[in-house]
C-alpha cells in the first residue's frame, strides 16, 4: 500500500511540473525556453509542489475539512463551465483569481467567514466576480 502511495505521489508531482513547464512557462512566460530550461522549471515546480504538499500534510487536522477546501476550488471552474456559452477570457481569469483569493482569505482571516462553509462563500464570490467582469468587458468571447 505504501508503494502505491509513493508511486501515485511521484506521478502527480511530475505531471504537475510538466504541465506547468509546458502549458504555462513555455507558452506564456518564456516562449523561447529551450529543453534544459524547461527541465529546470519542471524540477523547480516538482520541488515547490512537494514542499507545499508536505506542509499541508503536516498541518492537516481534519481530512473532511481538507477535502472541502479542495472542493471549494472547483466553484470557480463550475461557474465558468455553466456559463461557457457567454463567457469571455477575462471573466474566466478574474473568476478563478477571485475564487483563489477567497480561499486564502477564508483560511487566514476568520472575519470573512460569514457563511457556514467555504464552498458557499466561493460560489457567491465567483458568481459576483464573473458577472461583474462579464458586464464591464462583454466583448471578448473565449475562443
Amino acid at each position: 500500500l505504501w508503494a502505491a502511495d509513493v508511486s501515485t505521489a511521484c506521478n502527480l508531482l511530475l505531471s504537475a511540473g510538466t504541465l506547468f513547464s509546458n502549458d504555462i512557462y513555455k507558452r506564456f512566460i518564456n516562449p523561447a525556453a529551450d529543453g534544459s530550461r524547461q527541465i529546470l522549471m519542471t524540477r523547480l515546480c516538482v520541488m515547490l509542489t512537494g514542499l507545499m504538499t508536505l506542509g499541508l500534510a503536516m498541518t492537516v487536522s481534519s481530512i473532511l475539512g481538507t477535502i472541502m477546501i479542495g472542493l471549494s476550488l472547483t466553484a470557480a471552474f463550475t461557474v465558468i463551465v455553466i456559463v461557457a456559452l457567454h463567457s469571455c477570457k477575462e471573466a474566466g481569469f478574474w473568476t478563478l483569481l477571485a475564487g483563489f483569493v477567497m480561499l486564502i482569505l477564508w483560511q487566514f482571516f476568520p472575519a470573512v467567514r460569514i457563511l457556514p462553509n467555504i464552498i458557499y462563500m466561493e460560489w457567491l464570490v465567483c458568481i459576483i466576480a464573473y458577472a461583474l467582469v462579464a458586464v464591464i468587458k462583454p466583448g471578448k468571447k473565449a475562443a
